[in-house]
């Protein structure tokens, strides 16, 4: 797939580069999607709750008390909205995160920062790893096979775009004359 500096007829920088460009536009897109879907959540809920006494007039116009005795439903309508929001915000920093490195890669990219790709490149290797600890619990847990196969796969392409950045990380720092990984030269030993 990768080999002589090209990744799948495309130079390894193109590569790197339009992988960096998508998943930030991506990640913006999840980004408004998360906050949209916070501000929906929360309207909607604010429109539906009810509390649990409430005032109305009969048809005298006398203000009259209902108590509503129905706690099981406003419990649970009020877990769905707390587990709602919490999973927003979850994906919404994950989202942050996952953009801001994508970002870090095109600066990288661009201009020739192997230690920005390598930045990258751990926070990858990291996400994957868990990713691929989400995806054995997953399966242990829902026994979904054509599931856990998807996953699988989107983590095995995952781990080739990784690969890539690793190739290209290799590549910036073997034409910058770096042979010990560092953005500088190292100092000079003297021997008395």
């Amino acid at each position: 797939m990768c080999s002589e500096g090209k990744c799948c007829c495309l130079k390894l920088e193109t590569g790197t580069l339009i992988f960096g460009v998508i998943a930030s536009v991506l990640n913006a897109i999840a980004i408004l999607v998360a906050i949209g879907g916070l501000i929906a959540i929360n309207v909607i809920a604010s429109n539906t709750y009810r509390p649990p006494v409430s005032y109305d007039y009969d048809y005298a116009g006398n203000r009259v008390i209902i108590s509503h005795t129905d706690y099981y439903s406003q419990g649970i309508t009020e877990a769905a909205l707390i587990g709602g929001n919490v999973g927003l915000v979850f994906g919404l920093l994950k989202s942050v995160m996952d953009f801001t490195f994508s970002v870090v890669l095109c600066t990288g990219v661009t201009k020739r920062k192997p230690s920005h790709l390598q930045a990258y490149f751990i926070y990858g290797v990291v996400m994957a790893a868990l990713s691929a600890i989400a995806i054995v619990v997953l399966f242990a847990v829902t026994m979904e096979i054509l599931i856990t196969l998807i996953l699988t796969v989107g983590l095995v392409l995952y781990g080739l775009i990784l690969y890539m950045i690793y190739l290209t990380r290799q590549k910036m720092m073997t034409l910058s004359g770096e042979v010990y990984g560092f953005e500088h030269k190292p100092l000079q030993e003297t021997v008395y």
